[in-house]
Formats: structure tokens, C-alpha cells, sequence
């Protein structure tokens, strides 16, 4: 039976200014593809749009897992809020550009998921399995996976340039 090992959940990056909200969707879905968790197991699950006066408000939320082997999967979930948006013009390099002005929040929550194939039918047997033969690599996949959620929040904190803690 799969089984979710949760190492961070709500995590989240805040942004209230200027950006450009087509690079910001293309650089994380670049990076999540990068590290191997954008390829065929990605999925946008929601995306929605909706004018609130004179402002747009964008909310959108992606799976994306990445097999480590027939027992083990990673994966990272992300959810996006973007309120408030209004077109800007800005000039960058001599050019004119359209970017965003707004509030974004993004939410990532990472997990290791183990018999990703569900093929533990006896759940007893799979605790015994987990806990005396493979707990040191359940750990050892743990650790590798709490790196690669706070690495893509680092990189989409360096994106819209905030102050790294």
C-alpha cells in the first residue's frame, strides 16, 4: 500500500512587487524538469483566472513526481496564488516590457512516497519491511528528498530576488 513520508509541507515564498510572471511559471517548471520531477509525471492540476476589478487574480497547482525506483517516488507539490495583478511597463536593456505588478504566494510541500507501485497488499507486512530491513534507505531518501524541496524554494526565493534567510 503506498505510503507518504511527508518531509515539508506549507513551506512557502511571498512576493509583493514587480516580475515577470511568464518567466517565474517557465524557470519552475524548468528547474522541477532539471531535477527530473517535470517529465511524465507532471501534472498542472488546476489553473484558474479570474478578473476582480481591475485586477487579475491567478491560482494554479502542480504534481510532480519523480521515480527513484519501483519501491520509492519523489515528489513536490506546488500551489500558486497571485493576487492583485496589474500589467506594469518597465524598461530593462533599452527595451520596453510588460511585466506584473502583485502579490504572489507560493506553497510547496515534498514527500517521499514508498511502494509507489502499490503492490504491498498486507500492510503488516510492508511496517515490518519498512521499519527492520530498509529503514536506513527510507532515511537516506528522505534526506536527499528534504534537500531537493528547500533547493526549489531557494530557487524560486532567488528568482524574485528575495534575501536568502
Amino acid at each position: 500500500m503506498k505510503k507518504q513520508h511527508t518531509l515539508a509541507s506549507g513551506i512557502s515564498v511571498r512576493w509583493v512587487g514587480i516580475f515577470d510572471l511568464d518567466d517565474l511559471y517557465k524557470k519552475t517548471k524548468y528547474w522541477l524538469d532539471y531535477q527530473g520531477f517535470g517529465n511524465e509525471n507532471f501534472e498542472e492540476k488546476e489553473y484558474s483566472e479570474s478578473v476582480k476589478g481591475e485586477a487579475k487574480e491567478i491560482h494554479w497547482t502542480w504534481y510532480s513526481e519523480k521515480k527513484e525506483s519501483d519501491y520509492f517516488s519523489y515528489v513536490i507539490e506546488t500551489k500558486a496564488l497571485l493576487v492583485g495583478m496589474k500589467p506594469v511597463e518597465i524598461t530593462k536593456d533599452g527595451k520596453k516590457l510588460t511585466w506584473i505588478k502583485g502579490d504572489i504566494k507560493i506553497w510547496i510541500t515534498g514527500y517521499l512516497l514508498s511502494d509507489s507501485k502499490d503492490r504491498w497488499k498486507n500492510t503488516f507486512f510492508q511496517k515490518i519491511y519498512e521499519k527492520f530491513i530498509i529503514h536506513d534507505r527510507i532515511e537516506k531518501h528522505k534526506l536527499y528528498m528534504y534537500d531537493k524541496i528547500y533547493s526549489f524554494q531557494d530557487e524560486v526565493k532567488r528568482y524574485l530576488d528575495l534575501r536568502q534567510p
